[in-house]
């Protein structure tokens, strides 16, 4: 369901903004199944967005809410579920105070900021026994926390932490690969070997 409602005090660049826009997705199952062939999303969504300020200068803010998330891509062997978002627009900046999703019994959980005049990013994120991949061709199982940035232009420097489990350590190989302007070399983290 969506429903909007607003004013405009004339359209010059001092006109005087004020708008209200609140949509619920009840089932994303249901929206998104003649998109997608290989794979399924689930879970509901809700979100109300103000708009505020002047036509020049908007200024936005609002909610972000979603529970029951999940999503199945079995050719992958990706089984996500219990997927949860909470998310906050204040003065044109989104903070995602929570954003967890499930894998088996373990999860993977991340909050962090979104400037959306510059598009300038931080995510802190931490995995607990995470199965990323579920194939028994194609197993990725991820323990560790860290930080991602991002300056509107570039990635910044990304600082982790990852653990491998016991279990895993002759499953294989997994090599990290970052992508830095500027650098020349590959970058390679024996906590990646298995």
């Amino acid at each position: 369901s969506a429903k909007l409602e607003g004013t405009a005090a004339g359209l010059t660049p001092d006109s005087a903004l004020r708008a209200t826009a609140e949509v619920e997705a009840a089932g994303l199952r249901d929206l998104t199944g003649p998109l997608l062939t290989q794979a399924r999303v689930s879970g509901r969504v809700a979100a109300t967005l103000k708009i505020g300020g002047t036509v020049a200068v908007p200024e936005l803010s609002g909610v972000l809410r979603g529970d029951e998330l999940g999503l199945e891509a079995p050719p992958w062997g990706i089984a996500y579920h219990d997927g949860r978002v909470r998310a906050e627009l204040n003065a044109n900046r989104l903070l995602v105070t929570e954003a967890r999703i499930a894998s088996g019994e373990a999860e993977f959980t991340a909050s962090g900021t979104l400037a959306l005049e510059d598009r300038a990013a931080t995510l802190n994120w931490e995995a607990r026994q995470f199965r990323a991949l579920g194939r028994p061709d194609r197993r990725l199982v991820a323990s560790g926390k860290g930080v991602a940035s991002f300056d509107g232009r570039r990635f910044g420097e990304l600082q982790y932490r990852i653990r491998r489990p016991v279990e895993a350590r002759h499953a294989g190989f997994v090599e990290l690969h970052l992508l830095v302007e500027g650098a020349t070399e590959r970058l390679h983290d024996p906590a990646f070997d298995l």
